[in-house]
């Protein structure tokens, strides 16, 4: 597996375990919702169990998609059971398309202000472009554009999980900062998105197979298939 292989998976894995483990913690704080007091944290659990059915919807279709996405991406799955990859792509669009429906719906209940509804509608309009993108390239059998666009999507998805490690580090230095859940969250959500989008942007460019390489790669196929043709004596 090449470097930037190894990378990808790194990457990818740990923000899906961050995904589910949010995920899983916000089921909890849902079934099990307690007198938020003093305490900014279980103040910003009586904000999710304000709209319990909205959130709990789009919780359990962001831990069905945290689940598929490392399935969806592995190539040996691909490679040996084709008909299994492709339900599991349509499983993932599934489940994206409610994250994405689910997700403009929660922004009439924002937590962090005009910044967070920006920054959902913003990604949820780039994520459901990415997967509509990513349909229709498959649909024409173009594999190359496929790959870029479910990547694409992919990343923007998991910028979710990358602003739960920002916003504990909001959480962390509101003493310092003095900055409340409903200053913080939407800064937290830009941050988060954009990077891992832009990361995501960047692996697929530096992946990216070069004209050059495409038509060697083609060729050799065509060798390969021509090889196994029957052949007249």
């Amino acid at each position: 597996m090449r470097t930037e292989g190894r990378a990808l998976w790194t990457v990818v894995l740990v923000l899906c375990a961050i995904a589910v483990a949010a995920s899983l913690r916000r089921l909890f704080a849902l079934a099990h919702p307690v007198d938020p007091g003093a305490n900014p944290m279980r103040s910003l659990d009586a904000l999710f169990l304000a709209k319990a059915a909205l959130t709990r919807t789009h919780v359990i279709a962001g831990l069905a998609l945290a689940t598929s996405i490392p399935l969806q991406l592995s190539s040996a799955l691909r490679g040996r059971m084709p008909r299994v990859h492709r339900w599991i792509g349509r499983a993932f669009l599934a489940a994206a398309l409610v994250v994405a429906m689910t997700g403009y719906a929660m922004v009439v209940v924002p937590v962090g202000g005009w910044l967070e509804v920006s920054a959902i509608l913003f990604y949820a309009t780039a994520f459901a472009a990415a997967l509509v993108v990513a349909w229709r390239r498959i649909r024409a059998r173009d594999i190359d554009g496929h790959r870029e666009w479910m990547l694409r999507a992919i990343a923007i998805v998991l910028g979710i999980a990358t602003t739960r490690p920002v916003v504990a580090v909001f959480f962390a230095t509101r003493r310092v900062t003095g900055l409340a859940p409903d200053q913080f969250f939407g800064v937290a959500f830009w941050i988060g998105f954009t990077a891992t989008a832009a990361a995501g942007e960047w692996y697929v460019r530096k992946t990216r197979r070069r004209p050059d390489r495409l038509h060697a790669h083609d060729l050799a196929r065509a060798q390969v298939s021509s090889s196994k043709l029957p052949t007249t004596r």
